[in-house]
């Protein structure tokens, strides 16, 4: 690291550990160590990044990205009164849905746009769950969009129509119904620019190459003697560790 690197570190890990000194010292970690432990593990994600981040490609995480992940963007049809915390009747519920699907065939025929359709429609679904406050003005800002990823579990959208999307092309619209409303959807594209793809190499890079980098460690690192401490390993199990 260079001196500037250093100095910073020393002075956040110096802070982290008086922090937390009290929990720390009552398990036998002192400063020194955590100090050398965190270096350690500084070291392993600098030596990572400086061996991979230029390696991989654009290409690379481009395709990464669109063999595990997908994007959508989508409207709203709310089922909850938002005054009475209570889900609609089924009367209601069906007038949602249909107000939704009619809004699915107007966006399907070309004429509208997502915006479009929270401008024509969501006033009236919103009055119809007691929310008659909603600012309207900027229908982009009720328009939300999401990246999902493949036999992902979520509290919004089954596993099932997650990866069910991946056979959907870009720009394809849709409707899914979930246990909070109708929404419909339309896929859009991962990516836009190389810039965005850099940006999801930085979060992806460990996704791509970890496996890789960790099969490198073992091979590099394998051959190092380890000489355990089996008193110590005894004192500070897990199952002493003192938390309070």
């Amino acid at each position: 690291f260079t001196q500037e690197e250093t100095t910073y570190y020393d002075g956040l890990i110096a802070s982290n550990y008086s922090t937390n000194k009290k929990a720390m010292e009552q398990n036998g970690v002192g400063e020194e160590s955590y100090t050398a432990y965190m270096y350690n593990s500084l070291k392993a994600n600098t030596l990572f990044t400086e061996k991979y981040f230029d390696a991989v490609t654009n290409s690379e995480v481009s395709t990464y990205l669109d063999e595990n992940y997908v994007s959508i963007k989508y409207v709203s049809f709310p089922y909850m009164n938002t005054a009475t915390y209570t889900f609609l009747s089924t009367e209601e519920i069906e007038q949602q849905t249909a107000a939704a699907n009619k809004a699915l065939e107007e966006i399907k025929k070309g004429d509208v746009t997502l915006e479009d359709i929270v401008a024509k429609y969501l006033p009236d679904a919103y009055k119809l769950v007691g929310n008659e406050t909603q600012d309207f003005s900027t229908p982009a800002s009720l328009v939300s969009s999401t990246k999902l990823q493949k036999g992902q579990t979520s509290t919004t959208f089954t596993t099932e129509f997650i990866d069910g999307l991946f056979d959907a092309k870009v720009d394809e619209y849709g409707l899914y119904e979930g246990g909070a409303g109708v929404m419909v959807y339309q896929k859009v594209a991962n990516y836009t620019s190389d810039d965005e793809l850099t940006y999801y190499k930085s979060s992806l890079l460990t996704d791509i190459k970890g496996e890789e980098f960790e099969a490198y460690l073992a091979e590099t690192f394998g051959g190092y003697a380890v000489t355990e401490n089996s008193s110590a390993v005894r004192k500070f199990s897990p199952k002493n560790v003192v938390l309070a």
